[in-house]
């Protein structure tokens, strides 16, 4: 008897064969058989409580493909792991219902045809029959059959569909945070950035203890969507709740990657006043007033940034680094591309 945890592995090395052999039909039936089993090895619902919550990083993103399955190379933090496996045999199945001419060597063509037509929807009835009060098993396997739709749908950018199948899975009660960042991806891939920002304060009610990871989330949607004077808003209320001055700083950068360098400058001259003279706050802060043509104060805030961070020549700390992405170049305390900039 074949150890259940290993079952979709012989299934998928026999189909493998089969289809070697030039069996088609039975190589089919065998992928399907792969792809709609139930999970093994789950005794509760396999789901991520402490999953990251999804924060855009720019416009839609790119899926390159990986080794000829694009789904694999979907945002992790997004779908979590999708099975390998599963995967395999969803696009082998995909394939031959793409394909024109199906081998009919073993005699069997309309089983063949029957085995990748309907696949599809076999999956979709068993994603859609997701329902909050079933068995851990029954869900892993509604979930994991909407997972592998869900890439589906992202990799052919059927987004309809996608949304059409979230709507079903929140109806049969699945609100997680793993439904949530799909569903942010998708308003994500479709540029639909007020969508966004209603998910995510949806999330901040129903999830209260990651609120601080979802405001940074938020800021950093308004800030794609060109809603400036919202995400200042939002920074600065994140700069009162303690939050690492990394993240506010990496949200002001932002800012500044989005044209908006009068607000930045604005809320990085708040930073230093009010929340610390962090060495890289200084840096960006003299990298946009040599840009205003205020050399004086960008030589002094350039200076004071080294000053606070020179131990980073021997330690090669971040804070060092950033006087060279900002092209400073720093020799005896002095920032003296910022003198040449000013001799020009």
């Amino acid at each position: 008897e074949i150890d259940p945890t290993q079952r979709a592995s012989v299934q998928l090395n026999l189909a493998n064969l089969a289809k070697q052999a030039g069996k088609q039909g039975e190589a089919l039936a065998l992928y399907r058989e792969a792809l709609l089993a139930e999970p093994a090895g789950h005794r509760g619902f396999n789901y991520r409580p402490r999953a990251n919550i999804y924060s855009p990083s720019g416009g839609p993103s790119q899926n390159r493909g990986y080794y000829g399955n694009p789904m694999m190379n979907l945002p992790q933090n997004v779908f979590g792991y999708i099975d390998h496996q599963k995967s395999q045999a969803f696009n082998e199945l995909k394939q031959a219902q793409k394909s024109a001419s199906l081998s009919s060597s073993d005699g069997e063509q309309g089983k063949e045809k029957s085995a990748a037509t309907n696949f599809l929807a076999e999956l979709e009835q068993v994603a859609r029959g997701y329902q909050a009060g079933a068995l851990p098993a029954a869900r892993n396997r509604a979930w994991e059959s909407a997972r592998l739709l869900l890439g589906n749908y992202f990799v052919e950018k059927e987004y309809d569909k996608a949304a059409e199948l979230l709507a079903a899975l929140r109806k049969g009660g699945m609100e997680d945070i793993d439904w949530f960042n799909v569903s942010l991806y998708l308003a994500q891939q479709k540029e639909e950035y007020s969508g966004m920002v209603a998910l995510y304060d949806q999330l901040q009610q129903r999830y209260p203890a990651r609120s601080r990871d979802i405001a940074v989330a938020r800021a950093g949607t308004l800030i794609i969507a060109k809603k400036s004077d919202d995400a200042a808003k939002s920074i600065r209320e994140l700069s009162q709740q303690r939050v690492p001055p990394g993240t506010i700083l990496g949200l002001i950068d932002s800012l500044i990657g989005a044209g908006d360098k009068k607000l930045a400058k604005q809320l990085l001259e708040e930073h230093l006043a009010t929340v610390s003279r962090n060495s890289q706050a200084l840096t960006m802060l003299a990298k946009l007033s040599s840009e205003d043509h205020d050399y004086d104060r960008a030589i002094a805030l350039a200076n004071e940034g080294w000053e606070r961070k020179a131990h980073g020549r021997q330690t090669g700390n971040y804070y060092y680094g950033g006087y060279y992405s900002y092209n400073y170049y720093p020799r005896y305390g002095q920032a003296d591309n910022l003198g040449t900039d000013r001799q020009v």
